[in-house]
Parts: C-alpha cells; sequence; structure tokens
C-alpha cells in the first residue's frame, strides 16, 4: 500500500534525541507546550525521539505500537480518542482522519506560523497620554509633550 505522508517526509540522516526537551529545542516549538507533551510521552513510554525533514518530529514508543507526531501545535497518532485521552488527560482533542490529535495550549491549529502552527504574539495594549492623548511609545515617555 502507500505510505503515509508524515512517513515520506522523513527519509534517512534525520536527527535523534533521547530527551524531549532537546527535540523541542531544535524544532523551535514553544516551551509552554512542553509540560503537556511530556505528560503524554511518560504515559504512553517513549524511547527516543527522531528528527524528520518537515516541521514535526516523531517519538518512538518502547513497546513498539505505531509512533506519535509531535507538532508546533498538536501531537498527533493516537488510534482512538480513549488513547488520547489515557496519554493526555481530559485536554482539546479532535479527530484528525482515522487518528485523533491533542492540542497543545499555544497552538492556533490551522493558521501557519514559522512554517508551523502557533499564535500570533499578542498584541501591546494602546496606552494615551493623559494630557494630549496621543498613543505612548513602549518607553512611556510622550513623544508630543514630554509627559
Amino acid at each position: 500500500m502507500g505510505a503515509v505522508s508524515e512517513d515520506v517526509d522523513d527519509a534517512a540522516g534525520s536527527a535523534r534525541w533521547e530527551i524531549l526537551g532537546q527535540a523541542f529545542q531544535a524544532n523551535q516549538f514553544p516551551s509552554e507546550n512542553l509540560p503537556l507533551v511530556q505528560r503524554i510521552m511518560d504515559r504512553v513510554g517513549i524511547d527516543h525521539y527522531e528528527g524528520t525533514r518537515s516541521r514535526y518530529f516523531k517519538a518512538i514508543r518502547h513497546d513498539g505500537a505505531r509512533h506519535l507526531t509531535v507538532h508546533y501545535g498538536y501531537t498527533s497518532g493516537f488510534e482512538t480518542e480513549e488513547a488520547a485521552v489515557l496519554a493526555a488527560g481530559d485536554v482539546d482533542r479532535e479527530s484528525h482522519g482515522s487518528r485523533w490529535r491533542v492540542n497543545h495550549p499555544l497552538n492556533d491549529v490551522g493558521e501557519h506560523h514559522r512554517g508551523g502552527y502557533g499564535t500570533a504574539p499578542p498584541q501591546r495594549a494602546v496606552v494615551v497620554c493623559p494630557t494630549c492623548f496621543t498613543e505612548l511609545p513602549t518607553s512611556g515617555v510622550c513623544d508630543v509633550c514630554a509627559t
């Protein structure tokens, strides 16, 4: 049968990590997502992590079951919804084809960010000068009336 697309992209020579944090750092994934993904990996039982030529890495299981894929905003590859809940707890999850995925806290799944998934940077609240009511720069000193 045909190869699954996530297996096509990760031909020979990709990196290998023994520690999840190293895989996160190498893929420039947000550290805010690390606690949830670490909990998943601890519950599933991971032997090591393998890099790919795409914007995700594979988590290879101790028991030889199908690997999980860790993306910027989600972890995918769960056979059932129950398996996703057992691994991650009662968090945001969804069916993705014949598999289930668990969305990470920082994700905006569906919006591309630096070639992967992510959230837009937070917008700075507009602060105005109490004297002339123009928008203050980040320094907090008004450019118009210097107050």
